[in-house]
């Protein structure tokens, strides 16, 4: 009976989220995502909760390691909405890299936008 539980578990859960396409997000996705108008994302990537992902890694690999290389935010932190700022113009003034990983351009930008001294 357990067995019957968990596979007819395991089959809504594989009917309830739609497959992720293989490999990293790139920019280019990112970007249609932030510009995209209307409630749906383009291809499954939800800007918003991409950079607030983002942004609290950054925040927790600065906070946890003591890394002050790259990136050094503000002791009053970054809005998802600051953020999401930075990274739509980094992605749309470097149209060339934007088949790269997101998370290494949302990285750059975010490093870009606040060095360490």
């Amino acid at each position: 009976m357990r067995f019957v539980f968990v596979l007819g578990l395991a089959c809504l859960l594989g009917v309830g989220f739609p497959a992720h396409h293989a490999g990293a997000t790139s920019g280019k996705e990112l970007y249609q995502s932030c510009v995209a108008k209307g409630a749906k994302a383009a291809h499954g990537v939800d800007c918003a909760a991409y950079i607030l992902g983002f942004i609290d890694g950054m925040i927790m690999g600065y906070t946890a390691h003591g890394t002050s290389r790259g990136y050094c935010p503000p002791v009053t932190g970054v809005s998802v909405a600051h953020g999401r700022a930075i990274i739509e113009k980094w992605l749309r003034d470097h149209p060339e890299r934007l088949n790269t990983d997101a998370g290494i351009l949302a990285g750059l930008a975010l490093s870009e936008a606040y060095p360490c001294k």
